[in-house]
């Protein structure tokens, strides 16, 4: 489990890496007062979906979940 953890950590840092940079560009895209507004706008929302993706993969695998317990019927 554990290289999985750190595979889902690695590659929502990739995907939000990826996703600030689209942000970014779809950003100046507005304020260099292109004509293609609506493809900057695409493109915004575009790189935000990848910063949320990015962030939901690395909760997953940053977060830690209870460790089984073995003995759950027995008594002490």
């Amino acid at each position: 489990m554990r290289v999985v953890r750190q595979i889902l950590v690695g590659l929502g840092l990739i995907v939000l890496g990826v996703g600030s940079v689209v942000t970014i560009q779809g950003i100046v895209g507005w304020t260099q007062g292109q004509a293609a507004l609506v493809e900057s706008v695409a493109v915004t929302v575009l790189g935000a979906l990848f910063v949320v993706g990015g962030i939901v993969l690395l909760v997953a695998g940053i977060r830690k979940r209870p460790p089984v317990i073995a003995d759950v019927g027995a008594d002490a």
